[in-house]
């Protein structure tokens, strides 16, 4: 089990060999020649506004439950949870950011529930995008495929969601009860899992469409970036393309068999691309502009941390 779990962890870095063994890097080499610099460095610097939208949508879940932190705290700590995230599978170390946070303003298991209602609000939204994009685009598929897809989706998700419930509550609770000592919290004196669920009570419809909307918009502002990236590059892709692509690539990544997205992005953008006559070189080139971005998000993620350390320390 041990062995298969590690295996699947290297799977998106398997990936990557597989598809750099059928790349021609020479080619690659020349695209980041000759690119745009000023298209890739406002990719670069829409990294903040981007971050800022993600990070406010989190401090408005907060809100929503009743915790007193401010948007400048939670900013940095959001960034601490990238670099977390950016370097653990499906992103699960964004949890971390929970710790670096004042418990005094509200109980562990809200901030994990927030957490998590923060990344189902993207993954639902991804999976919405992609499928419709997939309709609009009709990638690979005849126009009958694609209810037979959407139907297929649902269904699995229906079944996993009914059939999973159930076996999953008394093993998840064994994880949470094996792993809150570990960490200093008591399950009887906090109601750890009753909080996290309380949270998901505490969502009206006007939250429901304002955590839509921000979701949008960090898309909007990550396919922008993306779109900026694909022009540097000298790609002619429509925006609207653009964010359907990332919304795949956003969507593959929640799989945990990559690290950074590492080869499971690479695979999605060759594909998708390829469909607009985009050669594998571009793609590659354009993955790696990402995982660039990436670096830089971790950097600051990075920064904080020891931002936080110092002021401790001092």
């Amino acid at each position: 089990m041990k062995l298969f779990r590690a295996i699947l962890r290297l799977a998106g870095i398997a990936i990557f060999i597989l598809l750099a063994s059928k790349v021609d890097f020479s080619r690659v080499l020349n695209i980041f020649y000759n690119i745009d610099l000023l298209k890739f460095l406002a990719g670069i610097a829409l990294i903040i506004p981007v971050y800022f939208i993600k990070a406010y949508k989190w401090f408005y879940i907060l809100k929503v439950n009743g915790a007193g932190y401010r948007l400048k705290e939670l900013q940095p700590v959001y960034y601490i949870g990238m670099l977390f995230g950016n370097f653990t599978p499906a992103k699960f170390g964004e949890f971390g950011k929970i710790f670096f946070l004042n418990s005094k303003k509200s109980k562990p298991g809200v901030l994990t529930g927030t957490v998590i209602l923060d990344r189902a609000a993207d993954l639902i939204m991804l999976l919405i995008l992609v499928i419709f994009g997939l309709m609009y685009y009709r990638v690979s598929y005849s126009y009958k495929g694609y209810y037979a897809l959407i139907i297929v989706v649902f269904a699995v998700l229906a079944i996993l969601l009914i059939a999973g419930w159930k076996k999953s509550e008394g093993n998840f609770n064994k994880i949470l009860n094996s792993i809150l000592p570990a960490i200093g919290i008591d399950e009887k004196k906090h109601g750890f899992i009753p909080d996290i669920i309380s949270v998901f009570y505490s969502v009206k419809l006007k939250n429901v469409l304002n955590i839509i909307f921000f979701t949008l918009l960090w898309m909007a502002g990550n396919s922008l970036q993306m779109y900026l990236f694909s022009r540097a590059l000298g790609m002619s892709i429509s925006y609207a393309y653009i964010f359907f692509v990332i919304s795949a690539v956003y969507a593959v990544n929640v799989l945990p068999i990559t690290i950074m997205g590492i080869g499971t992005r690479d695979m999605t953008l060759i594909y998708f691309l390829s469909r607009y006559g985009v050669a594998a070189e571009k793609s590659i080139a354009l993955s790696s502009l990402i995982l660039l971005a990436i670096f830089v998000v971790s950097a600051i993620g990075l920064a904080c941390l020891l931002g936080r350390g110092k002021r401790k320390a001092g």
